[in-house]
């Protein structure tokens, strides 16, 4: 189950400004949920906020600015690494207990 916490908390477990996760749920690269006595985010999306303030800050440093189509861009990437990563390791898996079944059936 999700663990919600107010904005406030997240922006200092963050290292980030409550102003920057509000503008990052209007740009719609984070979530949060709306509740009548604040914004709640869930601790899932700790991550993705690290890495938005992450790849915003590198910019910075370098001396050039990311546009916010630019970090789009880079979680999405980044997602499809991970997601062919993840595709590859079942793939791994069904061959290991395909092969295990083959050599039980072998065996018996």
């Amino acid at each position: 189950m999700d663990d919600y916490r107010p904005i406030g908390q997240v922006a200092q477990d963050c290292e980030v400004t409550t102003v920057q996760l509000r503008d990052w749920v209007k740009q719609s690269l984070i979530q949060c949920d709306h509740r009548p006595n604040g914004r709640y985010f869930s601790t899932t999306e700790y991550d993705r906020i690290r890495k938005i303030r992450d790849i915003l800050d590198e910019a910075r440093k370098a001396g050039t600015k990311k546009t916010y189509d630019d970090v789009r861009r880079e979680l999405f990437g980044e997602s499809l690494v991970q997601r062919a990563e993840e595709a590859d390791q079942q793939k791994r898996i069904e061959q290991m207990m395909q092969h295990a079944l083959t050599m039980s059936l072998t065996i018996t």
